[in-house]
């Protein structure tokens, strides 16, 4: 590993020991090149963690260096706080139309897991509300300025509520995205969790406070959850993400992982949690318990996924390799063969809205998008020789 690799990774985090700001001033006080670490925090989303911990070390960090991480970080603590405004506005709204909510991810994650809004960064809002609210929520969310990704007709908006998990809005005046959830997993998979429970269940609740506003959040144990499966489902191609969980475990090392354990048995996400646990664990020196540890010990696939995600974090990549290479750890990660085949076959069949644009039918006709869709895909990525006659 690059010198430049080894002291991103060993400035990733709040939490430091005598051992690690040794190793930090060791790398310090090599030839390194701060272009390069610049353009990789940018990257992976650290210059908020890594100038947190940098400014420690101030005298011998490149001098132009310091200065643009220390403008990065103040801006992004200023964006930071005018998100974290937008949010309870929002959370306001639609209490004030007794649209229940509960807020994730952004400023509440940055909250729990870094008790600091300034060191994280983030670029949307991420919002969960019951399933049957989506036709009010959007509304509201239109009525604030906020474009749709789709824009729906009819029947559609309601039978997307029931094949997708989410809806994402834009406001270019504010230059935010805000993702309307209401399910965190797609329903189609095995480790999908009744939404319902999230509101009736009060060990998936928590709540944060943030700018003298009580907001209603994912419980530490269902976020740990969540962030390794968002991780993996995003092949942990981003450092951040792991940071996320570091962060949320030193913080929180009272976790019930009784219950963690009980709802890992239930929804088939072992490999994913202990794939997250893993990666925290081994490149950020994340607090475990001890039988955790033995267990990602003796599990050869955790090592071997962990090798290969670190291979890919600090590898240049074309988009056309990009894409190849998505969704390849989050396959390996599912449990269940089903779960792997659904990923696949979801992906190639299941109508989406470009399909429902091109093509308007009927809701009764609804079945002729899935070969409409297929028939599209194949025309899409057909062989370079066949476009050349086209």
């Amino acid at each position: 590993m690059r010198l430049e690799h080894q002291l991103i990774l060993n400035c990733a985090r709040t939490y430091h020991s005598g051992a690690n700001q040794d190793k930090i001033l060791e790398l310090l006080s090599r030839d390194l090149d701060w272009n390069y670490i610049f353009d990789w925090i940018n990257y992976h989303g650290l210059i908020p963690l890594f100038y947190w911990t940098i400014k420690e070390f101030k005298d011998p960090v490149d001098l132009d260096f310091f200065q643009v991480i220390d403008h990065e970080f103040k801006q992004n603590a200023y964006r930071n706080l005018s998100l974290t405004q937008e949010l309870i506005k929002l959370i306001q709204l639609f209490e004030a139309e007794t649209i229940p909510v509960l807020a994730f991810k952004g400023p509440v994650l940055a909250q729990v897991a870094y008790q600091n809004l300034g060191l994280r960064q983030f670029i949307d809002l991420d919002i969960l509300i019951p399933q049957g609210s989506v036709s009010q929520a959007s509304k509201i969310l239109t009525q604030q300025g906020y474009l749709p990704q789709f824009e729906f007709k009819g029947w559609q908006e309601n039978r997307y509520a029931q094949i997708r998990p989410e809806h994402n809005f834009y406001s270019s005046e504010k230059d935010l995205s805000i993702d309307l959830h209401w399910s965190l997993i797609s329903s189609a998979l095995s480790f999908h969790e009744n939404p319902q429970l999230i509101w009736e269940d009060r060990n998936y609740q928590d709540r944060v406070k943030l700018a003298n506003q009580t907001i209603l959040t994912l419980s530490p144990e269902a976020l740990l959850l969540f962030l390794c499966v968002h991780g993996a489902k995003h092949d942990w191609s981003h450092l951040s993400w792991v940071c996320d969980i570091g962060e949320l475990l030193n913080r929180h090392q009272d976790l019930d992982w009784q219950w963690i354990e009980g709802q890992v048995g239930h929804l088939g996400t072992q490999t994913m949690l202990e794939l997250g646990l893993g990666l925290a664990h081994t490149y950020l020196d994340a607090p475990i318990p001890e039988d955790w540890l033995k267990r990602l010990e003796n599990n050869p696939k955790i090592q071997e996924l962990g090798e290969l995600i670190e291979g890919q974090w600090f590898k240049r990549q074309s988009d056309e390799s990009r894409l190849r290479l998505m969704g390849q750890i989050y396959v390996q990660t599912m449990d269940s063969g089903r779960d792997r085949l659904w990923y696949w076959l979801d992906y190639v069949a299941t109508p989406t809205p470009l399909e429902w644009e091109i093509l308007p039918l009927p809701s009764g006709l609804f079945f002729l998008y899935y070969p409409f869709r297929l028939l599209r895909l194949l025309w899409k990525y057909r062989p370079d020789w066949l476009k050349a006659q086209s």
